[in-house]
């Protein structure tokens, strides 16, 4: 702005005071001219859209005010200034000045609408797409979505939406950093369009979440052999770091008009939809159906209840013992939450624990249990169960807080007064789908505080040999489902005795649950596993009835 006006200030510095108060006096006239040398004293930033909105106008006063100032103080001059010529020319080159001034400006004036249109445009497109991936966004979507119902409304057809979100993204930014992710959301938009028709629309909405807009499908058989097409492009591998990776998408689908009428609830079904692709174990898709929205709303009130149940202390902690038939003991009995809700009863564990997870209540749930189960061993140990251990389940969920894990089961031994080696912690195969580095880590940490580590349900999920040699575990538990079927099915027989040769080999110990009659029992003494856990024993109890019960299987064992 001070460039701009140079030429006029410089004006009024050269002039005589009598000649620079009559050339005030005549800007004075002018009220845009003379409001603008007022609005350059002020050092406030001008707002640009504001000050192009009024740049035509004031080129047009700066045009008038020149020519009439220069005829005025022409005139003027003679008369006041009659022999003083020196002066007036000075003024008249100084007027001269200005005038060139004034075309430059419009030369600039023009430079500048160019760049204003420019950035006017790139800042359009910048609000209608995503700046990682070049997709559009979620805003530029749901106009696509808007006017296309709207054309389809008119003129008849299918739409379809389908709502892609990644499988385990999560993982690969906690393991591998943002970095390694954004490039592999890059890659995977260039994939889904690579799918799409020229008439379809993709967009990133957010995070590892796509969407696209099917408008050229002409029914929903069309949108399948697009899902399945998109399903096939993901079986090549992403490469990172020269590393390939697969990823699988989980693919929820809805069609216009069978599914909604308009955009914002086809949208909301083909997110419903995807979530229960993804609880079926994702890399598929699924179509809406209204059944879904009584799930989801089943699950929004189970999650509210989830919460108010950690307040009213509606969880119980019930016990199984595990046994050692060879010495006839109780070693250590296993911990596992219920619900006892007040209107609905019990609350079966498959049913709340995943909700936990997702809505982040896993770890003062965990917390709790733990609190409780060894508040409860340590008040055995004093009624006469003196070698009384304790397992609990740990959500592979936790191995993501990191230090918090530890920090709360260091706590908790603080708190209850517990000696370190009567507690176990259960974690199951999954974990090896975390960063390995950092599960050693972890683990490390919880074997420096004394505990046990046992791997639940071992030989099923993401079962990895490689891993046992680095772990610091102390236990394998042969999965249920391989004792159902170890007295019909050979191949559980010799995958049982398999698992215990490892476990054998590694010097680690065995324990078999799920165990309900005697026949699975002698085979298990037969192959050489020991420790037995299920109801053949005892079905989990609570804490009140599992004295009275070890002082009659006590009673039983002395008698025998």
């Amino acid at each position: 702005m001070k460039t701009f006006f140079a030429p006029a200030i410089s004006l009024m510095n050269r002039l005589s005071y009598k000649a620079r108060f009559l050339f005030v006096g005549l800007l004075s006239t002018f009220p845009v001219l003379g409001g603008l040398i007022v609005i350059q004293q002020i050092q406030h930033r001008i707002v640009i859209v504001a000050l192009l909105c009024i740049e035509t106008y004031f080129l047009v006063g700066l045009y008038f005010s020149i020519q009439n100032a220069v005829m005025l103080l022409r005139q003027t001059f003679r008369e006041i200034a009659v022999g003083d010529f020196d002066e007036l020319q000075n003024i008249d080159l100084e007027f001269k000045r200005l005038k060139d001034s004034y075309y430059q400006i419009i030369t600039e004036k023009d430079q500048i609408g160019y760049n204003f249109k420019n950035a006017q445009a790139q800042l359009m497109y910048l609000a209608g797409h995503d700046a990682l991936t070049g997709l559009a966004n979620r805003r530029l979507f749901h106009e696509y979505l808007s006017n296309s119902i709207d054309d389809r409304r008119l003129n008849g057809g299918t739409l379809g939406l389908i709502f892609v979100d990644i499988d385990q993204f999560k993982l690969i930014n906690d393991t591998l950093g943002h970095m390694v992710g954004d490039l592999v959301l890059k890659d995977v938009g260039i994939r889904l369009q690579a799918c799409r028709d020229s008439e379809d629309v993709v967009a990133r909405i957010g995070g590892d979440e796509f969407t696209i807009l099917l408008r050229s499908a002409k029914n929903q058989e069309e949108i399948k052999v697009f899902a399945d097409k998109m399903l096939r492009s993901f079986r090549k591998s992403f490469m990172v770091n020269e590393n390939p990776m697969f990823l699988t998408p989980s693919l929820g689908i809805s069609v216009y008009p069978d599914d909604a009428e308009n955009g914002d609830e086809l949208f909301k079904h083909a997110d419903v939809a995807m979530y229960h692709a993804k609880e079926l174990g994702g890399n598929r898709y699924i179509f809406y159906s209204p059944e879904m929205n009584e799930e989801t709303q089943r699950r929004l009130e189970l999650t509210r209840m989830l919460r108010e149940a950690l307040e009213r202390e509606e969880f119980r902690v019930y016990y199984q013992p595990q046994m050692n038939i060879r010495t006839n003991s109780v070693m250590q009995v296993e911990a596992l939450v219920r619900w006892q809700h007040p209107t609905r009863g019990i609350v079966s564990p498959g049913e709340f624990i995943p909700v936990a997870e997702e809505t982040g209540l896993m770890m003062p749930l965990t917390r709790w249990v733990l609190q409780t189960a060894c508040s409860q061993v340590k008040k055995w140990h004093a009624q006469g169960l003196s070698n009384l251990g304790v397992a609990v389940n740990v959500s592979p969920q936790l191995f993501e807080h990191r230090e918090g894990l530890v920090q709360m089961v260091s706590q908790v031994l603080q708190e209850t007064q517990l000696e370190p080696d009567y507690l176990e912690l259960e974690i199951t195969e999954s974990i090896s789908m975390y960063s390995i580095r950092d599960v050693i880590e972890i683990l490390g940490q919880l074997d420096a505080l004394g505990i046990r580590i046992a791997i639940d349900d071992f030989g099923t999920g993401y079962s990895s040999l490689g891993y046992l040699k680095h772990f610091p575990i102390d236990s394998l538990k042969i999965d249920r489902s391989f004792i159902d079927g170890i007295l019909e099915n050979p191949s559980d027989r010799a995958i049982v005795e398999s698992i215990i040769g490892i476990a054998n080999g590694l010097k680690l110990s065995i324990i078999a649950e799920g165990v309900e009659n005697s026949t699975q029992l002698q085979i298990l003494e037969h192959v050489g596993c020991n420790i037995i856990q299920g109801y053949l024993f005892s079905r989990p109890i609570p804490a009140e009835e599992f004295h009275a019960w070890w002082l009659n299987y006590k009673k039983t064992t002395d008698l025998t």
